[in-house]
């Protein structure tokens, strides 16, 4: 099998001439992290190369496809890029590493291998600005972070113009998503929670009261239901316990405006029958 090194050397470019002589160390591993004799049943394998200080490390899969590459200072300090693949040998991440702490410019990437957002890192803290993009390489959206919190954010439209007022934007349900938002685990988990949760009113049993109840209610950036409303007539009780129902959901996964979550209007039926 040729050669797969993938760690940055530039980092250790001043030992090039010694790289050129010097053959990895490899070790096979199995899915407990326990060193092992032979190839035979490996989890995966591990290549080092020692240069100096600069330990330079590289996993791989038993196909030969890359794990992690990244550089460690003195055996167990972080430092450099260090970067992760998936289960197709492409790029997953790169985060700069200073003393084991994420420290500069950092990527993630789409299954494709384009970058769905980049930015920097201060101390373990997102700051400065983040970018962010679709699976063409579309702009989609800048967030300014400090200290980990977002100060400001901008999204884009299909044509690259800036949505200067995002926060307002993102947080309106009366804007469009171009992604609605879903209750975890789908339809079917929706209705399956519905039938569970229901308790039919004693009251609404012993009248022989049935009926539809038609909620409005917002799914908020963070998944959560608010802004519950009935839209219909019909009994009380009927009203206030499919209110209830709807009020007690789980938070969902939010609806999304390029790539950045908001708030959307949904509206349910819950359905009462004797």
């Amino acid at each position: 099998m040729p050669m797969k090194w993938f760690a940055t050397w530039g980092f250790a470019a001043f030992c090039f001439t010694t790289v050129v002589a010097q053959q990895p160390t490899r070790v096979y591993y199995n899915s407990k992290d326990k060193p092992l004799k032979s190839p035979n049943s490996a989890a995966y394998y591990k290549e080092t190369m020692q240069l100096g200080d600069t330990l330079i490390v590289n996993t791989f899969n038993p196909s030969g496809l890359p794990i992690t590459s990244g550089v460690y200072l003195n055996q167990t300090e972080k430092v450099g890029i260090w970067t992760i693949y998936n289960k197709q040998g492409k790029k997953v991440s790169a985060i700069t590493y200073v003393a084991n702490k994420r420290n500069g410019p950092c990527s993630f990437f789409h299954a494709n291998g384009t970058i769905v957002k980049s930015g920097n890192f201060s101390n373990e803290w997102r700051d400065g600005t983040w970018l962010l993009f679709d699976s063409t390489g579309r702009k989609e959206g800048r967030l300014t972070y400090r200290n980990d919190s977002i100060v400001s954010q901008v999204a884009y439209d299909y044509y690259g113009n800036a949505i200067e007022d995002a926060a307002r934007i993102y947080d309106d349900p009366e804007a469009k998503a171009d992604k609605q938002p879903s209750f975890v685990g789908g339809a079917k988990a929706m209705n399956k929670y519905i039938k569970r949760e229901l308790k039919y009113p004693e009251e609404a049993k012993e009248l022989e009261q049935q009926g539809r109840v038609l909620v409005k209610f917002v799914i908020g950036v963070n998944g959560e239901v608010r802004d519950i409303e009935v839209l219909n007539s019909g009994p009380l009780v009927l009203k206030r316990e499919a209110v209830r129902v709807v009020a007690n959901m789980p938070r969902w996964i939010p609806g999304t405006r390029n790539g950045i979550p908001v708030s959307v209007k949904m509206t349910t039926t819950i359905v009462f029958k004797l």
